[in-house]
């Protein structure tokens, strides 16, 4: 991802990443491709990535440069800027990566000047909202007034109803952000505290150990000794008794919320509407709640892959393992819903200007997909402009065999997916290049055939435009896209 930053080089040998031990002032430079990363300036790994992987999806939301060079940790001028703190420069571009050092004045010059302004997230009137939509109705131009109500994710489902030649999971629901809002008011009080503690404002480590808990601190942080013996200190000076001590006793702010149960009414509610609206399944089947915030998905600030997703079954007891059978819709709806504040979501936030109490988590409810059935699973990103000579449509795909994840590939277990570009011109002939193979097939076999890429652009570019007319429809004539 191109761009250009200053900051201060932090090398970070295999294993040794502390899950908040870099921060936005970093210039990371990583012998291994993390699943997980902070904000940070800039970053450099020694081996290859993938394009499409939430780890540079985050990259180019947050205009920070991200690129493979070989060989990068045995660069001895790297290590002497990072023993003296030099400030540096990073600039990359298309295949080229620079350093420049700074001197200490111009480097303070270049973070006021970089100083960014808040986001505003539209919030929706809670004494109004219905708890649940069904997203089988409406259409593209009714994505943007239903964010507030049901965040990005779920929202956008409505715009497929526009074209019914595309396949999507079937029946989408949405649970809006009215519930979230309902189960988070106890709490009120205690997150007004957290936010505004000075330990919790001014230290990442603090925030990481308050919201996420004691264990995954140690877990996060197995390979960073300064970080294990910042938290034997910090249990030390906050005790169980004293106010983020208590939340780090009771397993960090997520498992508290995680351990409130749902209201009577609405536990009851939920098992009955998601039991009629999905009356079709079988009783074994299980549904993904799928995150949907309104604080992603929106004008400067994607949020790719920070919240997460879990599956959960109506019926849990049916099925084949203890562990399955503590997954009910109430379990898989509270994991969702505590992922807002996790450590990366927040500190993802922090760098963006963005009010945490503005937000809200809506979920996106479909059934799931087991992975023995999965063929393939994979990323798109389609880039699509009106110019003098016509449209121009150029759609990259990275996909991978089976379940084996793109967007988080194993850092343990590295796999490269197969990846090809799409370019269509003026609605001609679209041009297929293969740019890389798939890792986990065998030579000379593909993923997908030339075909359903072609079959992918065709579903695409016609989605995309209409996106373009309606964004342009919010806009003067002068700012249209």
């Amino acid at each position: 991802n191109e761009g250009i930053v200053a900051g201060t080089i932090r090398r970070v040998p295999k294993g040794t990443l502390g899950a908040s031990s870099v921060g936005p002032d970093d210039i990371v430079v990583l012998e291994e491709v993390p699943d997980f990363l902070p904000p940070v300036a800039g970053i450099v790994t020694a081996i290859p990535q993938t394009p499409l992987a939430h780890l540079n999806l985050l990259a180019k939301s947050r205009g920070t440069p991200n690129a493979y060079v070989a060989g990068i940790m045995g660069d001895e001028g790297l290590a002497d800027w990072e023993l003296w703190r030099t400030p540096v420069i990073l600039a990359v571009s298309d295949g080229d990566v620079r350093f420049q050092p700074i001197t200490t004045a111009e480097y303070n010059t270049y973070k006021d000047l970089a100083k960014g302004g808040a986001l505003d997230i539209p919030m929706a009137d809670l004494d109004t909202a219905p708890d649940f939509l069904d997203l089988g109705t409406g259409g593209l131009a009714d994505v943007r007034d239903r964010v507030p109500l049901a965040g990005g994710k779920a929202s956008a489902m409505m715009a497929f109803n526009d074209f019914p030649e595309i396949s999507i999971p079937s029946t989408p629901l949405a649970i809006t952000v009215a519930p979230f809002a309902d189960h988070l008011a106890i709490f009120d009080a205690v997150l007004s505290t957290m936010l505004a503690s000075t330990d919790f404002k001014t230290d990442k480590r603090a925030r990481f150990l308050v919201l996420e808990g004691e264990t995954a601190f140690r877990d996060g942080h197995s390979g960073d000794a300064d970080a294990l013996e910042w938290l034997e200190e910090f249990l030390v000076d906050h005790p169980a008794n004293s106010f983020l001590g208590s939340l780090v006793a009771g397993g960090g702010f997520k498992q508290q919320l995680r351990d409130l149960p749902l209201g009577a009414s609405f536990a009851s509610d939920l098992q009955d509407t998601l039991s009629t609206h999905f009356a079709a399944l079988g009783d074994l089947q299980g549904l993904r709640f799928r995150s949907s915030s309104t604080a992603e998905d929106v004008q400067g600030f994607n949020g790719a892959g920070l919240y997460d997703s879990n599956s959960g079954y109506l019926h849990p007891e049916l099925q084949e393992t203890p562990k399955l059978q503590k997954r009910s819709a109430e379990w898989a709806l509270k994991k969702t819903w505590a992922s807002y504040w996790n450590f990366e979501a927040l500190e993802e936030r922090r760098v963006a200007g963005i009010d945490h109490l503005s937000g809200r988590m809506a979920v996106l409810v479909h059934p799931r997909f087991d992975d023995p059935k999965e063929l393939a699973n994979g990323v798109i990103t389609l880039f699509y402009a009106r110019e003098g000579t016509g449209s121009r449509a150029e759609m990259v795909v990275n996909v991978q065999d089976g379940a084996t994840s793109v967007t988080n590939p194993d850092p343990s277990d590295p796999t490269t997916p197969e990846i090809a570009t799409v370019v269509r011109v003026g609605g001609g002939d679209a041009t297929l290049l293969r740019v890389q193979a798939s890792s986990l097939v065998g030579a000379g076999e593909v993923v997908l055939v030339d075909a359903d890429y072609q079959w992918l652009m065709d579903q695409l570019e016609p989605l995309t435009a209409a996106w373009l007319d309606q964004v342009n429809t919010t806009l003067p004539l002068t700012q249209h896209r």
